[in-house]
């Protein structure tokens, strides 16, 4: 068998694209292409906001060091609501023995940080978090996000705008409003012609209808503008 074509290689997956949300990455082809071409490998899953969701979701993906992946990582700031940007990295103890062999003079101990310091409130948040959640809380609110998210497609569907759910995400992706006074009041995410709302387990379908009547409302506005600047065009002509 003739000598794999890379010696070494760092690869990080996603568990979802920002905008689209689509989890297309499978793990099993990563490792089909890796065990063949690569002598060496380093694999991160970036779990992000999906890390926290998919546990507890039937028919999701596994993220399972059981794969060849070396890491994982997840953000405390999105799905559990921390008030600062934070998260938990995951890794083999073979990684974590090779940034710890060296102890750090200026605090007299080994720390893996870069900058040999981290908050200590982010943990405290995310450990109360947890035990006031608990597996079943979490639970809870994993499926009601997920059905708001899909409410909110049927919603938009029904208002005949086009739209992209990924059943294992509280993503919706959607057309973006034309009326930017509508973006900035809701402070959609756009990126081109698309636009999309994360469900967290804040939103209430109350605030779901609100949008999507003032989204609707926006556009027959336009619509009706539209119109009239033709008409108006016309009975000059």
């Amino acid at each position: 068998m003739k000598k794999p074509a890379i010696t070494h290689a760092a690869l990080n997956i996603q568990g979802g694209q920002s905008v689209v949300y689509s989890m297309h990455v499978k793990l099993e082809f990563c490792e089909l292409i890796l065990c063949v071409l690569v002598c060496r490998f380093y694999i991160h899953c970036d779990a992000a906001l999906s890390g926290i969701m998919l546990p507890y979701l039937d028919d999701a993906p596994s993220i399972t060091f059981n794969k060849p992946i070396s890491s994982i990582s997840v953000s405390g700031h999105k799905f559990l609501g921390a008030p600062m940007p934070c998260g938990v990295i995951i890794t083999r103890q073979q990684y974590v023995a090779a940034l710890a062999d060296e102890t750090l003079e200026i605090i007299n101990s080994k720390d893996l940080t870069i900058t040999c310091s981290r908050s200590g409130h982010a943990p405290i948040y995310l450990w109360q978090k947890l035990m006031l959640k608990g597996h079943e809380g979490i639970k809870q609110d994993v499926q009601r996000c997920l059905n708001n998210a899909q409410m909110l497609n049927m919603l938009l569907q029904e208002a005949a705008i086009k739209t992209f759910h990924n059943p294992l995400s509280t993503t919706v992706v959607f057309e973006r409003p034309t009326d930017e006074t509508l973006v900035h009041r809701w402070q959609l995410a756009c990126q081109g012609h698309l636009a999309h709302v994360v469900v967290m387990p804040h939103v209430t379908r109350q605030k779901l209808h609100q949008f999507v009547e003032e989204y609707v409302a926006s556009r027959r506005a336009v619509v009706a503008t539209t119109a009239g600047i033709i008409n108006n065009g016309s009975n000059k002509g």
